[in-house]
């Protein structure tokens, strides 16, 4: 079967939600600013360049062929690999974690330029295991394939979590979930990874509270312990869960409809990012937060629904996995502001401020609008 390129099946709708949470996330990193210092006045004006930017590249990646783009799969797991070697041994390291790599660090000097390449690993490992799939469709139940697959897409979360980066690691882990889910991997290795898993979940949480302890130190820092241990039982450390608390706190006082913008009278900690859902919850309320919520709802089904249609096995894929990725993301976000999961430092999709992370979920949008205008070609057309 052939296929051609039919612009005029552009979702509109996906483009008009994802631009109009853009917007929505450069008022609400306005707000979060608001009579701040002047890095925080710096960091608004720079989120205006990154939603614009972001905007662009989804458009530009939309109409270029995702078959293309997909032709350089070993190119981007190899870009994937050398980011993440170089941000261990040359990047910047800011709270007891390496996740940064600026230009600086590279030896350019004259510029604050810098990137978060565990971000940009998930739109990678995205192309890379929907174009591994697609060579190998037809063997993806051949045990030896799909232990290939895992291991290749194993290197980089290990590497992620060696930063530390847990929260960018289990995101990762967590899409190559959704490709062997979508690439309909046998319910045989599913059903045996969970009788693995769920063990292993129980060994670890045994070994938290183990003196000394048998394996959880080689893969987990102190701080990132503490923080669950915190989460656990809060009055262990209330320095830990001020940030948690604070959240809370912020959200609680929203109520229905909020205080209103720029008027959120909690500070909330890393306001503009990581916490950011807390300052819509304090400045618009339950409404405001339903909203959102709704408006990401519908970036995801948008792309579900693209990718249920799609007649490109890749295409599927990809669409599917972007989607994953979206939901998942909200997820972690929501429940880490809401104090229902340990903070792991993770953005909300589109709004929070951070160029990396707003360029890698425009970009794969880009590969959902771009896989949308892709269709069967006619035995009838030239």
């Amino acid at each position: 079967m052939t296929f051609k390129r039919d612009y005029k099946s552009f979702d509109f709708v996906l483009a008009a939600l994802v631009l109009a949470l853009l917007v929505f996330g450069v008022i609400m990193v306005g707000s979060a600013a608001y009579n701040n210092s002047e890095p925080l006045t710096r960091l608004f004006k720079m989120h205006i360049v990154w939603a614009a930017t972001g905007f662009v590249i989804m458009l530009v990646v939309a109409f270029v062929d995702f078959e293309f783009i997909c032709k350089f799969y070993l190119v981007f797991y190899g870009l994937t690999i050398a980011l993440l070697l170089l941000t261990k041994l040359f990047g910047t390291e800011t709270n007891s974690a390496t996740r940064w790599l600026y230009l600086s660090d590279l030896g350019i000097r004259g510029t604050e330029v810098g990137i978060q390449p565990s971000e940009f690993t998930k739109i990678f490992m995205i192309i890379y295991m929907a174009k591994f799939i697609d060579k190998f469709r037809e063997r993806m139940n051949n045990i030896l394939v799909l232990a290939l697959l895992v291991a290749l897409a194993g290197v980089p979360i290990v590497m992620i979590a060696m930063q530390p980066s847990l929260s960018a690691a289990l995101a990762t882990g967590m899409i190559l979930i959704i490709v062997l889910f979508t690439a309909k991997v046998s319910w045989k290795y599913i059903l045996a990874a969970f009788l693995v898993l769920v063990p292993a979940l129980l060994f670890l949480y045994y070994d938290l509270n183990n003196e000394p302890q048998i394996f959880l130190h080689r893969i987990m820092s102190d701080l990132q312990q503490n923080r669950i241990r915190v989460f656990l039982d809060p009055s262990l450390d209330p320095d830990v869960w001020f940030q948690s608390q604070r959240s809370i706190d912020a959200i609680r006082s929203g109520q229905l409809t909020g205080r209103g913008l720029f008027n959120n009278i909690v500070a909330v900690p890393y306001a503009t990012n990581d916490f950011i859902f807390a300052v819509i919850g304090a400045e618009l309320g339950f409404v405001g937060c339903v909203g959102v919520i709704v408006a990401l709802f519908l970036v995801v089904i948008r792309c579900f629904r693209i990718a249920h249609h799609s007649e490109v096995y890749i295409g599927r894929i990809l669409a599917a996995a972007t989607g994953g990725m979206i939901a998942l993301q909200t997820f972690l976000h929501i429940c880490v502001t809401t104090g229902t999961m340990p903070n792991t430092g993770i953005t909300l999709p589109f709004i929070s401020s951070g160029g990396s992370s707003i360029w890698i979920m425009t970009a794969a949008v880009g590969l959902v609008l771009s896989v949308n205008m892709t269709r069967p070609k006619s035995m009838f057309e030239d």
